[in-house]
């Protein structure tokens, strides 16, 4: 594997993780009914790729994307319907393509090289 394949994998796995953070938190804010299914079928994982450090695969639950989409909802009360989305899908995922593709494209310094060269031949522990 090489440097940059090994520094794009990295980012991958920060980025991910922090996706997943900050949406749970969105969700655990936003959603006023039964979420235990949209916080806890979450799953991150980098899937390997022979030409780039990765591929990151965000798995969510299907509604999990028609609840970002929905304007109109029911009151609890039922006396008549609110029209707000929940936030909790697009601003992650479009977030994190673009804090991913800022990051490859800005942070990749020679300190950064050498940190992944002594890495990579077991020089540091990390």
């Amino acid at each position: 594997m090489t440097i940059e394949s090994t520094f794009i994998r990295n980012i991958l796995k920060e980025e991910g993780a922090r996706m997943k953070t900050n949406q749970g938190k969105a969700i655990a804010r936003e959603v006023k009914f039964h979420s235990h299914r949209l916080l806890q079928d979450r799953s991150v994982t980098i899937l390997p790729s022979s030409e780039l450090g990765g591929i990151l695969s965000y798995s969510v639950p299907h509604y999990n994307r028609l609840l970002d989409i929905k304007r109109d909802r029911k009151k609890k009360s039922g006396t008549g319907t609110t029209f707000k989305s929940l936030r909790i899908y697009n601003r992650f995922v479009m977030g994190a393509y673009y804090a991913i593709g800022f990051r490859i494209a800005n942070d990749l310094t020679e300190v950064v090289r050498r940190d992944i060269r002594l890495q990579m031949k077991g020089g540091a522990n990390g």
